[in-house]
């Protein structure tokens, strides 16, 4: 529970950390750093924490990029069914197969919010000249995906340690000389 805590605010510092690079740095340098926060809880968090934790991560994307409030929050619950399932598949412990489907879950996250854009609002103009950025973008996070994946690994297993050490108390119910 604490590491779901801690990887939420690790996320969400993330999400602001981003949103200042986005003002200084083209896009296409700047990576997705709540794509790499919510794909490094699908794989070291359970179900139901990293299910959550994708969730606000989401939320918080919303809130920092002026998007429709729940669509940054919608696709990141489908790209954590998408990484558990190829995580069935393919052993994502691994730099390069995380390389590989953080790229791929990064155009696939540029395709899912254009896509949901067009269906709430029908003028949503696609620029098929940004698909370049969005490739240079997508480069930029698959590259970082391990090293976040490995801190991510690192804080989980830091904080199942503090939780594992807990004192054992145990009541008596008659004083003791």
């Amino acid at each position: 529970m604490r590491g779901a805590a801690v990887w939420t605010l690790v996320g969400m510092l993330g999400i602001s950390l981003q949103a200042m690079l986005v003002a200084a740095l083209p896009v296409a340098l700047v990576p997705d750093l709540s794509l790499l926060a919510a794909f490094a809880a699908a794989l070291v968090l359970g179900r139901a924490h990293g299910l959550i934790v994708v969730c606000l991560l989401g939320l918080g994307s919303d809130m920092v990029s002026g998007s429709l409030l729940g669509q940054h929050a919608f696709v990141r619950v489908l790209e954590f069914l998408f990484v558990r399932a190829v995580a069935g598949q393919l052993d994502l412990r691994r730099a390069f197969p995380q390389v590989f489907v953080a790229f791929a879950l990064s155009v696939l996250d540029s395709t899912l919010m254009a896509g949901l854009a067009l269906v709430f609002v029908p003028a949503f103009p696609v620029a098929w000249s940004e698909v370049g950025a969005l490739l240079g973008r997508a480069a930029v996070t698959a590259v970082l995906a391990p090293l976040v994946c490995g801190a991510a690994g690192t804080l989980t297993e830091g904080m199942s340690a503090i939780e594992g050490r807990r004192e054992m108390r145990l009541e008596t119910r008659r004083p003791i000389l």
